[in-house]
């Protein structure tokens, strides 16, 4: 088999990625860390923060984990070829396949700004995105798709408001997909990032470190359909001192480029409570009283980041 050791190398890569570490090397992706980090002491409510003044609530971070999600599908779809690339915020470039049969291409943000609305008001958005991708299929239909990136950056600024803004730098970022063994009806999917967070507001700045790990097992016959079918899913991510859980089971993802669709709910659990995350096509709620709107479809972020500042 002319891939195998390419295939191989991915599975490897995708093992890696469940004992993923965080700054403080701490194995993210052990059932028993995710459960410390999934009710982390001393986050009171939905809301936790820095001495700096400016806190990002719990349930707006737990938002934008749950979105990671489609971030990642539509990398993998857009790698594939299941995702129209005319649709989306990228271009893609560079594509060969050697003879090995392993193909290479690179996923690229369009040079342009994203203008939306959200809780906060006005938005303007922008992206800086570079993705390596490798993929090997087998003979016996098993596949291996790694994205690296580097850039990995985002920004969004809120227009009405004075010096208010988040950005995003994933100085890392790394994601496998491979068929799992046990069932090849299956694919699992893999993500661990990290990189800096400065976010500014009239309540003052905050710079941090952050870590995101991802894991989650996919329908395979759904990633070529309309809406990909996630069985379930686990998501970790340390903010500086702050630490966030969630997981979630049957998730749907339809992927539109700037209209991408997440349906179906997680959960977000402290010491002090648990939580439901739910999106539908028009709003995201965590809990009973916390909601917010999507931007309008044709509009939409796949990552909503300036959704942190939402408290």
């Amino acid at each position: 088999m002319k891939s195998l050791k390419v295939l191989s190398a991915l599975f490897i890569s995708s093992a890696l990625l469940t004992s993923a570490c965080t700054p403080q090397d701490k194995q993210v992706g052990t059932p028993e860390v995710m459960a410390k980090i999934r009710k982390p002491k001393g986050n009171k409510g939905g809301n936790v923060g820095t001495s700096s003044g400016l806190k990002i609530g719990a349930y707006a971070a737990s938002t934008v984990m749950m979105e990671k999600q489609i971030e990642a599908l539509e990398l993998a779809q857009l790698a594939l070829g299941h995702a129209d690339v005319t649709k989306s915020l990228y271009s893609i470039s560079d594509k060969a396949t050697d003879e090995k049969g392993v193909t290479t291409l690179k996923i690229t943000s369009l040079k342009e700004d994203l203008n939306y609305s959200n809780g906060l008001g006005a938005i303007k958005g922008k992206m800086n995105k570079a993705f390596t991708v490798t993929i090997a299929t087998a003979e016996d239909g098993e596949i291996g798709v790694e994205i690296l990136g580097q850039p990995v950056k985002s920004f969004a600024d809120i227009l009405d408001l004075k010096k208010t803004y988040v950005n995003v730098f994933e100085d890392s970022y790394k994601m496998v997909l491979v068929t799992l063994k046990d069932d090849p009806s299956k694919l699992g999917l893999g993500v661990q990032s990290s990189g800096k967070f400065k976010a500014s507001s009239a309540s003052g700045v905050r710079e941090e470190s952050f870590t995101y790990v991802l894991k989650m097992q996919i329908d395979r016959a759904s990633l070529t359909a309309p809406a990909v079918s996630i069985l379930n899913s686990d998501m970790a991510m340390v903010l500086g001192k702050d630490q966030y859980a969630v997981s979630a089971k049957d998730l749907t993802v339809k992927i539109e480029g700037r209209c991408n669709e997440l349906v179906g709910s997680g959960v977000i659990e402290s010491d002090k409570y648990k939580n439901p995350v739910t999106f539908n096509n028009t709003s995201v709620s965590v809990g009973k009283k916390w909601k917010q709107d999507l931007a309008t479809c044709g509009h939409r972020p796949t990552v909503d980041i300036g959704r942190l500042l939402v408290y």
